[in-house]
């Protein structure tokens, strides 16, 4: 992205949180909270397709892996770039690893929504690629998103 003179890191106008690696073998089949996974982060919407759940009653040492409506998702393994903006309907649910999320409530100045239009363009998607490693399947760093600037 090109920079000029009002441009600003991600990391100065939103709270970034990664996600917790929940076991599968803990899963249940509906009676928990969803889990939002990589696989849920698609091009411009989170999907319910395939739900996974976690027990209830782990949800007090799992608290700070909460979502909440409007934080926005960033995929950062496989398909890396992809955003999604959490829904209500989804909640509550919590947030899996290699999932990014980036939250704007503390920042009022910050619109979540426009944030979300910023980030769900083929630009971003194409800077998210470039700066990814892997061979097998691309990885991105976290830090790239903290520090990218909008």
């Amino acid at each position: 992205m090109k920079e000029g003179l009002l441009t600003k890191k991600i990391e100065d106008f939103c709270d970034i949180k990664g996600g917790f690696a929940f076991k599968s073998t803990n899963y249940v089949e509906d009676n928990g909270i969803r889990i939002i996974r990589i696989a849920n982060v698609q091009n411009g919407y989170i999907s319910d397709e395939a739900p996974q759940y976690y027990p209830y009653s782990s949800q007090s040492d799992l608290e700070g892996y909460l979502l909440k409506e409007n934080d926005i998702l960033i995929s950062l393994t496989g398909n890396v770039g992809r955003v999604g903006l959490m829904p209500a309907s989804l909640l509550p649910s919590y947030l899996n690893q290699r999932v990014l999320c980036l939250r704007t409530e503390k920042y009022p100045e910050v619109n979540a929504r426009y944030l979300y239009y910023l980030l769900n363009t083929s630009d971003f998607k194409t800077d998210c690629i470039a700066w990814s490693h892997g061979a097998a399947q691309l990885n991105l760093s976290p830090k790239f998103i903290q520090s990218y600037k909008i």
